[in-house]
């Protein structure tokens, strides 16, 4: 998928000039501009801190701020000049699978926060979209500091941020959405011919393989934003998205140890596959709902990333010690 978000953004490029910097100035001098890395500046907080305070502190480019697995407030400081004659522009984040956003724009009285839940269940974006946006107005020639504040809970933070007129942002999000259509289409019809086949040749393999698709499903929606647009508590939303992390790695495995008949060859590592299964359906989700040991915020995300590299250790593992006894499908598998 993010490719083919890449491939979207060279098309644009072609048509539109890519946006230049000095002294840390955002030019707007086309119709789309992708923020080169460096020209937005970071600053994170583990509190809420208010804006007087914020317009203090030391704004750092991306690479020399952590922002891996943090639990708190990041801040990304624009200074931004209109070099075009168009004055509304949407400003736009692709890491749409993150909520909690909100703009601060420079008013006659001060900055101002975007309104919460108007276009979001969460937060204030003012587009109503699975992409952060916000509207920013800019006259031919001046010069606005915009201030964007991120609510993350034990996320890897890796944004980038696009600014387009309002034109544009509506081709870019349209072809966002086709692009999701299609896919999403595709995954429906294998998950029906899957689950045709499981019934007409009574072969389960098949219906495990439809449960892994239909993770990858949901683990899509997960990454494209959509469950934090559709579900309004912010807590069930996150509750959700882990689950589905969970149940992609699981239904992969699951369907790995199916599919080269572990059991059968060598119910050693089966048996140790099944414990792993369990602790991580398991005993991972009581973590997780009851925020047993306070682990929630602090753990979850870099708990997972270390489950997911344990699920992908035994998928190859499992592959390696069936090769023996299942070569024919290992070319199916891949």
């Amino acid at each position: 998928m993010k490719l083919l978000r890449i491939f979207c953004f060279i098309l644009f490029s072609i048509s539109f000039r890519i946006v230049s910097a000095q002294n840390d100035t955002i030019k707007i001098n086309s119709s789309f501009n992708l923020i080169n890395h460096g020209f937005e500046k970071y600053y994170f907080s583990k509190e809420d801190l208010h804006i007087q305070k914020i317009l203090t502190q030391k704004f750092k480019p991306r690479d020399s701020t952590n922002l891996s697995y943090v639990t708190g407030w990041v801040w990304v400081k624009f200074i931004v000049k209109n070099e075009v004659e168009t004055n509304t522009f949407i400003l736009s984040s692709t890491a749409n699978q993150i909520s909690g956003y909100y703009m601060y724009k420079p008013e006659e009285d001060g900055y101002v926060m975007t309104p919460a839940k108007q276009n979001h269940p969460e937060d204030g974006r003012e587009i109503d979209s699975n992409l952060p946006a916000f509207i920013l107005k800019l006259k031919s020639g001046e010069t606005k500091t915009f201030y964007l504040k991120i609510r993350v809970e034990d996320e890897v933070v890796g944004c980038n941020f696009i600014i387009q007129d309002y034109k544009h942002f509506v081709a870019y999000n349209q072809i966002n959405y086709l692009i999701l259509g299609v896919y999403f289409g595709v995954l429906i019809i294998i998950l029906i011919i899957n689950i045709f086949y499981s019934i007409a040749l009574k072969d389960s393999l098949f219906f495990v393989y439809s449960i892994y698709i239909l993770s990858v499903f949901f683990v899509t929606l997960t990454f494209e934003g959509f469950f934090w647009k559709m579900i309004s508590s912010p807590i069930l939303a996150y509750h959700i998205c882990y689950f589905t992390l969970r149940f992609w790695c699981d239904s992969l495995l699951f369907f790995t140890i199916r599919l080269v008949t572990l059991k059968k060859h060598n119910p050693l590592l089966s048996k140790l596959v099944f414990i792993f299964l369990f602790y991580h359906t398991v005993i991972m989700a009581f973590l997780q709902l009851t925020d047993a040991f306070n682990l929630r915020l602090e753990l979850m995300g870099k708990w997972e990333f270390i489950n997911f590299v344990a699920t992908l250790v035994l998928i190859f593992t499992v592959i390696i010690c069936s090769y023996k006894n299942n070569k024919y499908l290992f070319k199916y598998y891949i």
